[in-house]
């Protein structure tokens, strides 16, 4: 496969510090742009253009993630002869480019089959003299056999970094997790022995030998044994990883096999991995581009387990070698150690980790490296519940503290957290918890240095909170002080079960499409409504029809920057004309009459199951607004929910029976009002003819009674007209149930 590598030692005119400020990479007058960009030239008046696509990465810096990047070579044919690669200015910005760093052009192979990269490097990893060089590949490399590696999308050998919390090991498990797996974690004690293997002692049972050399047996004639110390080789998590690589090359086919490194920062990555190094430079096809010699110990533990294997590809790899040896032979011996092609190597580093080694840049280059940006992952549902019943957004959490962090006197990324910083099986974090995993670390590991001056660690009084308040006289965590520091960041409790009876109960769709929420709902009738109209049509529409909120809407400057707000939608909406807006994620189920209303203003086709129980027998005023009400004087429930906590008081009454309840209701309808839970499937399939309405209960909100702990559920369907019957029904128990004046 042919290569052609252009590399260019960046001038100050190109990184735009002269008076053009231009940022651009000079071609030399005799590059030649028909052979390198294989005649995809196109002629656009005087000027020749190339359009081609290519991953940039820097070697100078690989912290900074790899992209990819859209290029442009030009040559103004007629006038200057010039030729260039201009508009480099956000690329260079991005990638910390500067005046005397080498820039090289890459292009490999042939036909249809030519790809392009591009590469940073600064002055000390590349000289180039002069300031321009082409290099191509000689014909021996052109005719080096290619084995193609397992996963040929992903890289042998890469390190996701990022916050804690953003998902790094995750993301390997979930490319890793059908394939061979060992795994390790450094810390600051791992080295060489622990990583790789060595000779360990262990306790063995021998026989007792007499002075004439018999074993020594007891009066039943049973040998007698002692336990004898004695050393063996251990092979480690390196050394596991190899071996079943080596084997998997046995078939023509091998799969991959994964090692992974956890937390590599916090292990002397220089002492743990030592000679073996070396063996991180990968050829074209992956296998290790120069062997290394094991030492003897090692080599005869290797030569007994692969020794026996049958290498398919034997040949192949061994052309790929110089000087004609049999460097397969060599592996299998143990006298060389050489990583296969299908051994990936993958690693995670928290950029936060205090307890940490410095990794020099020899070994970072050996790397790919994958920034794991922190993420909304609402979908999980994570939420922080108090036992008082309230629970906070986690991602609202996440949102705000990083705010704070980032933008404070902190100002440092990599303290910031990520949406899994504090796991959980069921979506619920607790107090204790969120107080032991996530408030500890603020307070130990990222405020510690800078003080608690902050508002969000004051208590009501204006004092600072110390870690200790947290925790009352027994020593266990006082709820009201961790939810006050959720509230002094700006948050308010969420709705429970908000989203979950949307989906089950309201049924939204827009156009014919399932909305599992209010949001979604609203962001698909504006989102069709901003493919015809303005955003102040639209936004002027949204103030009409909310006339009590100024939140629905705003404008943005950049839809491909955006980084999500608390309290709004993280997709924006982008209009013809390239205006941006975000919708807000504010919604209660009160707001669906309006969002209906807002669908119609737009066209837009919109259902809701709301319509059919709360308009059931147009549940409205004269005034068209919705009617309230109330039970023993307390709340302002539409009707359905107010027959629901009518239901729980009455259910909650001493010695109150399922059956009182039943016979009761009767006053109202003979249709079905409550139905135990155990039968509710059973009375569903009896019912299957009646109308979908009829069928519809609150069955995430299942009630007891206390007199003989029946479980059930109770209606959605109710109407004003059947007000005066709920008020006899309610009588019977001695509750209080009126409509609330306008």
């Amino acid at each position: 496969m042919s290569t052609s590598r252009f590399y260019k030692k960046l001038t100050q005119a190109e990184v735009g510090q002269t008076k053009t400020h231009e940022v651009y990479i000079r071609m030399p007058n005799d590059f030649d742009y028909e052979k390198f960009f294989n005649n995809t030239h196109i002629e656009n008046g005087s000027v020749i253009e190339v359009n081609f696509t290519a991953p940039t990465v820097s070697k100078k810096n690989p912290m900074i993630p790899q992209q990819e990047y859209d290029y442009r070579f030009v040559f103004f044919a007629n006038s200057n002869k010039e030729k260039r690669i201009p508009g480099l200015g956000p690329l260079f910005k991005a990638f910390e480019v500067e005046e005397g760093d080498v820039v090289c052009l890459e292009r490999v192979g042939e036909g249809e089959n030519v790809k392009f990269a591009v590469t940073f490097y600064n002055a000390e990893q590349v000289q180039v003299s002069p300031a321009a060089v082409m290099i191509t590949s000689e014909p021996e490399e052109l005719d080096a056999p290619q084995i193609d590696t397992p996963l040929k999308d992903l890289p042998l050998q890469v390190i996701y970094f990022g916050a804690p919390g953003t998902g790094k090991s995750h993301k390997i498990n979930k490319a890793s997790a059908k394939y061979p797996t060992f795994r390790t974690t450094f810390h600051p004690d791992t080295d060489y022995a622990s990583f790789v293997g060595s000779y360990k002692p262990i306790t063995i049972k021998v026989p007792i030998y007499g002075i004439q050399g018999q074993p020594i047996r007891d009066i039943q004639g049973k040998i007698i044994e002692e336990d004898r110390i004695v050393y063996h080789y251990v092979f480690q998590a390196f050394l596991q990883a190899y071996i079943k690589a080596w084997e998997e090359q046995t078939k023509e086919e091998p799969q991959p096999v994964f090692l992974v490194i956890e937390e590599i920062n916090r292990g002397n990555c220089a002492q743990i991995f030592g000679d073996i190094f070396q063996l991180l430079d990968r050829n074209g096809s992956g296998f290790s581009d120069y062997p290394i010699v094991a030492d003897k110990d090692l080599a005869q533990e290797l030569k007994a387990v692969l020794a026996k294997l049958n290498i398919a590809k034997a040949d192949q790899i061994n052309t790929m070698y110089e000087g004609g040896h049999d460097v397969v032979g060599m592996v299998k011996r143990g006298e060389k150690l050489l990583l296969p092609n299908n051994l990936y190597i993958w690693a995670t580093m928290n950029t936060s980790d205090q307890s940490l080694f410095p990794i020099d840049s020899a070994f970072k280059r050996r790397w790919d490296w994958e920034y794991i940006k922190i993420k909304d992952h609402s979908e999980q549902g994570y939420g922080i519940q108090f036992s008082n019943g309230n629970r906070y957004d986690w991602w609202q959490f996440v949102t705000a503290i990083n705010e704070h962090i980032e933008g404070g006197e902190i100002q440092q990324e990599d303290k910031k957290l990520g949406y899994f910083f504090a796991k959980t099986a069921d979506g619920t974090i607790t107090a204790k918890r969120f107080l032991s995993k996530v408030i500890f670390y603020l307070y130990t590991d990222v405020f510690k240095d800078f003080g608690f001056d902050e508002p969000f660690f004051k208590d009501e009084n204006g004092e600072t909170m110390t870690f200790a308040s947290y925790f009352n006289e027994e020593g266990d965590p006082d709820e009201s002080r961790v939810e006050r520091f959720l509230i002094n960041l700006g948050l308010k409790p969420i709705m429970v079960n908000e989203e979950d009876a949307l989906d089950q109960i309201y049924g939204l769709t827009v156009n014919g499409r399932k909305m599992l929420t209010i949001t979604q709902a609203v962001f698909e009738i504006l989102n069709e409504a901003a493919k015809r109209m303005t955003f102040d049509a639209i936004k002027q529409t949204v103030g009409t029809i909310f006339a009590d909120r100024d939140d629905v809407v705003k404008a943005i400057d950049n839809p491909e920057t955006y980084i999500k707000e608390n309290r709004w939608n993280k997709i924006p909406i982008v209009m013809e004309d390239g205006q941006a807006f975000v919708v807000s994620n504010q919604w209660h189920k009160e707001s669906i009459p309006q969002v209906k209303e807002l669908a119609e203003s737009f066209n837009v086709p919109f259902e809701s199951a709301v319509e059919e129980y709360d308009n059931e027998d147009d549940e409205s005023s004269t005034s068209g607004k919705r009617l309230k009400y109330s039970v023993n004087g307390k709340g302002n429930y539409g009707i359905g929910e107010a027959f629901l906590e009518m239901s729980k008081a009455i259910a909650n009454q001493p010695g109150m029976t399922f059956q009182k309840m039943v016979d009761a209701g009767k006053i109202i309808r003979g249709k079905a009002i409550f139905l135990p839970t155990e039968s509710l499937d059973k009375w569903k399939e009896d019912h299957i003819n009646d109308s979908k309405r009829d069928r519809r209960f609150f069955e995430n909100l299942p009630i007891v009674t206390n007199g003989d702990n029946v479980k059930f559920v109770v209606s959605t369907q109710w109407g004003k007209q059947r007000l005066e019957k709920i008020q006899e029904f309610a009588a019977v128990f001695g509750i209080s149930f009126e409509q609330i004046s306008e």
